[in-house]
C-alpha cells in the first residue's frame, strides 16, 4: 500500500476493500479509501471515518460527484471527466440573458391629428424552438415623439388572432417601456407584428420613433 510521511503523520492510501493497518501506525495517520475519497484517521484503537478526501487535501485523482480532478488535485490545470456540465447540475437561472429582437423602427412624423393606426412593421414567426428555449418573453418600446395632448399605443398584434396581444401607452416620450411576460400569448407557428397606434388625437399632431423589440429571456439550467 502506498504511503507518505508528512511530519510526524502517516498517510496511507488504498482501496476501500484492502484491509487497513492496526500496526505501525500512531493516532493522527490517515488512510484514503482512493475508490470512494473516504478518509479514515487512527484514534490509537480504531480507524474512524473523517472528512471526505476533497475537503482535506488534493489527491492524485479523485471524484467530486462524477466529475474527476487530476494531476495534483486543484492547483494548476484541471482536466474534467465529463466532456460537459449539464443544466441539470446548475440551480434555476444560474445563467440568464436577454436577447432583444428589433421588429422594426418606426419614423417621426407619424400623423396624430386623427386616431387609427399609423404604421405597422414585417411580421416574425414564432418557432417552437424559441418558445422552448426562451425562460419569457417580453415586449418593449420607446416613443421619440408625440405632440402633448395625443395618446399613442405601440402594439404586438397577432394576425391568426386578429387581436393585439400586448400594448404600451404613451403620452410624452420615453426611452423604454415594457410588459410583462408575453410568453403564455404566443403561439409557434405564428406571425406577429408591431404597430404603432394612435388612441388620443390632436389637432396638428404628430407622433413616431418608436423601437419595438421583443426581448428573449433565455435561462441555462
Amino acid at each position: 500500500m502506498p504511503m507518505i510521511e508528512i511530519g510526524a503523520k502517516k498517510r496511507f492510501w488504498g482501496a476501500s476493500s484492502e484491509t487497513k493497518p492496526t500496526t505501525g501506525v500512531n493516532p493522527g495517520d490517515e488512510w484514503v479509501e482512493t475508490d470512494t475519497g473516504s478518509v479514515y484517521v487512527w484514534t490509537g484503537t480504531e480507524w474512524k471515518a473523517s472528512a471526505p478526501a476533497q475537503l482535506l487535501f488534493g489527491l492524485a485523482s479523485f471524484y467530486v460527484d462524477d466529475m474527476l480532478i487530476a494531476d495534483g488535485g486543484i492547483t494548476g490545470s484541471t482536466k474534467i471527466k465529463s466532456g460537459s456540465i449539464t443544466k441539470d447540475r446548475l440551480a434555476t437561472d444560474t445563467i440568464r440573458l436577454e436577447i432583444p429582437i428589433t421588429l422594426t423602427r418606426f419614423p417621426k412624423g407619424l400623423d396624430a391629428a386623427s386616431t387609427g393606426v399609423k404604421d405597422e412593421s414585417n411580421a416574425i414567426l414564432i418557432s417552437s424552438d424559441l418558445l422552448a428555449c426562451a425562460k419569457a418573453i417580453y415586449f418593449e418600446s420607446g416613443l421619440g415623439q408625440i405632440t402633448s395632448g395625443a395618446a399613442v399605443a405601440v402594439e404586438l398584434f397577432g394576425v391568426t388572432e386578429g387581436a393585439v396581444i400586448a400594448s404600451l401607452s404613451f403620452t410624452a416620450t420615453s426611452k423604454r417601456a415594457r410588459t410583462g411576460d408575453i410568453k403564455a400569448s404566443l403561439v409557434a407557428g405564428r406571425e406577429y407584428y408591431a404597430r404603432i397606434n394612435v388612441t388620443t388625437a390632436v389637432t396638428g399632431g404628430v407622433c413616431g420613433g418608436a423601437e419595438p423589440k421583443l426581448i428573449i429571456v433565455v435561462g441555462i439550467s
